[in-house]
């Protein structure tokens, strides 16, 4: 994940976009991890960006940019619910890979979406 811009079709290599994503080196990756290991400790209940934000004490510009790498890589998955954000907005919720069961396709974003989580007591261990 070092290098991976996820957004690099978004900014077409723009040099500014392009020097911040070669600039987080190491921090990115770590960032990355913290971001799976949390979402993995939420289980079923997943999280949102802003959970996420509160949750690890990170800017909001670089959770979501963890978590839209993350789920490029397949690593945690949107799901079908969604939370209110402290703006009363709704936000939608993610959770680790090992805790999506089914999932259906989402024809407003071309994406697969978990429609289905499994409760934490029945993921398996590792």
């Amino acid at each position: 994940m070092n290098n991976f811009d996820v957004c690099a079709n978004r900014h077409g290599g723009n040099q500014e976009s392009t020097e911040a994503n070669d600039s987080m080196g190491v921090a990115k990756v770590v960032q990355g991890y913290r971001v799976a290991q949390f979402l993995h400790e939420q289980g079923s209940h997943g999280a949102t960006t802003e959970e996420v934000v509160h949750g690890l004490l990170l800017s909001h510009q670089s959770a979501s940019a963890r978590m839209s790498e993350l789920k490029a890589l397949k690593i945690i998955v949107p799901t079908a619910n969604r939370r209110p954000t402290a703006s009363g907005r709704m936000a939608r919720v993610c959770v680790h890979k090992m805790y999506a069961e089914s999932f259906a396709f989402n024809s407003d974003t071309g994406n697969l979406i978990c429609t289905k989580t499994i409760s934490n007591n029945e993921v398996p261990n590792g």
